[in-house]
């Protein structure tokens, strides 16, 4: 293999690479390798026939194609490993010569980053402190979970505090014409939930089974569904039941309905420790926003503008997904994080960079301190989402090249902010 031409401009390197007669060679008896294993030539048993004889079954186009992508992907990847570029984003490849079988020659370009310049991360000063689980958190978290026992019992007299009506009410627009969505029957609602909007349960209070009652009000201007925003929406409501609740304190005999526990203090120590465990999966999750923050600052670089525009894409992705599980258009979207087209666009490109940096300082990080990923660490990763996500086109995603790579990425990534923190944060 023979690189030539090799140029950087402006963040992208250009090269060729030429494969010579006997490199080709050893590639083409590895192709006509793999169709002998699959290929049944008469008088000769399954894989068994010679090469020669495989070779003038095989289809000469096919033979040729297959040769050029495995010769274009192996000289690629060895030209790579040799020149050791700072790659971001897929390499564009270009076939400029083949002669069959004695001469290939391919053009590379390839997005690239250089000149980087990194602050020493050791120095970085990490402002985050763990949150304890305190006796009133306990003590909050167990009475939640009692409200689950709660019974209710059907009372005739008002509505009062805690206790849960069951009611069918109907709202009409300024025209009178009725809403269908805020309208139902026989909802059950526990005054002092705070599960309407601001107003409804407070009206609510006070009447009694089988009485009706109209009144006005007006939706929050930031209420979730923007049709309903200000809206001022009659309700008639008519009331069916009132219960009120009868509450059953935690205790040994009624714990084991959380599941096999002997006694309450067994299920507070188990309480607690999954409280714990909530805590720490928060604090590390903070922790690794605020370390790839602080990479970010410690990094100079110059970005190419085409790896800046990716990653902004993905962001955009990412909120459309967002905005399409609430149920929002893209634009309704901009209007609950209160920011126009403009102000978004700036943010999302200064978050891409930032973004960008962070990763980029962690390869720094990684290559410095010598992690690596096995493949077997790929491959235990891989089986995970394969068990995981079984439908057919999880299946076909999860068997590609490309997945491959974002799993290599994501542990290398792991790995690398585990050194850090390991030499950032003291040790108990």
């Amino acid at each position: 293999m023979q690189i030539k031409d090799q140029s950087t401009k402006n963040s992208v390197t250009k090269y060729s690479v030429t494969v010579n007669e006997q490199e080709l060679s050893k590639i083409k008896d590895r192709v006509i390798s793999a169709y002998r294993k699959k290929t049944t030539i008469s008088g000769f048993r399954q894989g068994k026939a010679p090469k020669e004889l495989v070779q003038k079954n095989i289809d000469q186009n096919v033979l040729e194609n297959e040769l050029i992508n495995q010769a274009i992907n192996d000289f690629y990847i060895e030209s790579v490993n040799q020149l050791k570029p700072r790659i971001v984003g897929d390499p564009r490849i270009r076939l400029t010569k083949f002669i069959p079988f004695s001469e290939l020659e391919f053009k590379v370009e390839l997005d690239v980053i250089s000149d980087i310049k990194m602050s020493d991360y050791h120095k970085i000063k990490i402002e985050l402190k763990k949150k304890i689980v305190s006796s009133s958190d306990l003590k909050n978290t167990l009475e939640q979970l009692a409200e689950r026992n709660t019974l209710y019992k059907e009372v005739n007299r008002p509505l009062k505090l805690t206790d849960r009506a069951s009611f069918d009410f109907d709202g009409f627009d300024q025209n009178n014409k009725k809403l269908d969505q805020a309208s139902a029957k026989d909802f059950k609602l526990v005054l002092g939930s705070k599960t309407f909007i601001p107003g409804f349960e407070e009206n609510m209070l006070g009447l009694k089974k089988a009485e009706q009652k109209e009144f006005i009000l007006t939706f929050p201007k930031d209420y979730h569904d923007k049709s309903f925003q200000n809206k001022k929406v009659t309700f008639k409501v008519k009331v069916g039941k009132v219960e009120k609740a009868i509450k059953a304190p935690l205790s040994d005999q009624n714990v084991s309905s959380f599941g096999p526990f002997k006694n309450l203090k067994e299920f507070e120590n188990e309480i607690k420790k999954q409280l714990e465990n909530e805590n720490e999966a928060i604090y590390q999750n903070q922790l690794d926003d605020q370390i790839l923050s602080k990479l970010s600052e410690i990094i100079e670089v110059s970005i190419p503008d085409i790896i800046i525009e990716k990653e902004i894409e993905k962001i955009k992705e990412d909120d459309r997904r967002v905005a399409i599980n609430k149920g929002l258009t893209d634009q309704e979207y901009l209007d609950s994080l209160k920011l126009t087209t403009e102000e978004y666009q700036k943010n999302i490109k200064e978050l891409a960079t930032k973004r960008i940096k962070s990763f980029l300082a962690l390869s720094e990080i990684a290559q410095k301190e010598d992690i690596k990923i096995e493949q077997n660490e790929i491959n235990s990763r891989i089986d995970f989402y394969k068990k995981r996500y079984q439908d057919p086109d999880s299946q076909q995603q999860i068997n590609t090249d490309q997945f491959n790579r974002d799993i290599e990425f994501q542990l290398l990534t792991e790995k690398t902010l585990q050194k850090i923190k390991s030499e950032l944060i003291p040790k108990n």
